[in-house]
């Protein structure tokens, strides 16, 4: 049967009419009269309300009658921001901290060094509700070159020790590689070549033989504790020259790091570099 315009008109505005008398969206928890910090465009969002599914937030708007839950939470005058993650840790071995990691806000975790057998089954636990915490993404044991300086690190001395050592860190269930400072060059390269072929990703230290610009290339994604960054800023030989690559005598044992000719196109260029490989850089200015 043909319809009228009019008709059809009609029937598309009972549609609408009947869409904006739907039914609250419901989840499980409601936070109202919030602010919410928008930290991807730097503003803060005032008088929200925040709908939480599960461990998603399902919808944000002003309206809170437009979302329903049988938990609901008065925000007024305070502030909602995103979960935080500690990004360097190493605080788990005969106890763990999960709670108090979730009372500051802390809902994610980055170990660089714990024995996976500690970090699986804690994992597990927090997933399957049994008990508060974080999600942990951890290294498990860290690899080294000689004379480790823990009895269960892998040691990295020839190439053939890097098939080993990957299908330990696989079979341990390792969620990434953690390098340390002295790994010898060429099997540096090596090693970030064979992991890239597992999906495996390096983060960790520059190794001291290596340069950062060059352990970006190689696809190492994190620098940990600003290793390497320093001489990315000055064309000063300090490092180079006194020290070699090894990062931790030049700031420990230095005390004119503050006379360095800071290059800010220098550092810009070498930044780029960084940015363009998606390496990112983990200070930890405190531990």
């Amino acid at each position: 049967m043909n319809r009228s315009p009019l008709a059809m008109l009609s029937a598309l505005l009972c549609v609408l009419l009947s869409g904006c008398a739907a039914e609250p969206v419901s989840g499980d928890a409601l936070i109202v009269h919030v602010n919410v910090i928008d930290t991807f465009h730097g503003t803060v969002l005032p008088d929200q309300s925040v709908l939480i599914k599960g461990d998603r937030i399902l919808a944000i708007g002003q309206r809170a009658e437009d979302y329903t839950a049988p938990l609901v939470i008065d925000g007024r005058d305070k502030f909602l921001i995103p979960g935080l993650w500690d990004m360097h840790t190493h605080n788990f071995w005969d106890k763990h901290f999960s709670s108090y990691y979730i009372g500051n806000g802390i809902l994610g975790v980055r170990n660089m060094y714990t024995p996976m057998d500690l970090i699986t089954p804690l994992n597990d636990s927090i997933t399957a509700g049994l008990l508060p915490g974080p999600h942990y993404v951890a290294a498990g044991r860290v690899v080294e070159g000689p004379n480790p300086s823990f009895p269960d690190w892998l040691v990295l001395d020839s190439k053939e020790d890097i098939g080993p050592i990957l299908d330990t860190l696989q079979q341990e269930g390792s969620d990434f590689i953690k390098v340390y400072n002295k790994i010898p060059r060429d099997l540096y390269f090596v090693l970030a070549k064979e992991a890239a072929k597992r999906n495996l990703t390096i983060q960790g230290h520059v190794p001291m033989e290596v340069t950062a610009l060059e352990a970006s290339d190689a696809g190492q994604k994190s620098f940990e504790h600003l290793l390497g960054i320093p001489d990315l800023c000055t064309r000063d030989s300090l490092f180079t020259e006194d020290f070699g690559n090894d990062w931790f005598k030049a700031v420990m044992l230095t005390d004119d790091l503050a006379t360095l000719a800071i290059d800010s196109a220098y550092a810009a260029g070498n930044f780029s570099v960084l940015k363009k490989n998606n390496t990112h850089v983990v200070p930890t200015l405190t531990e």
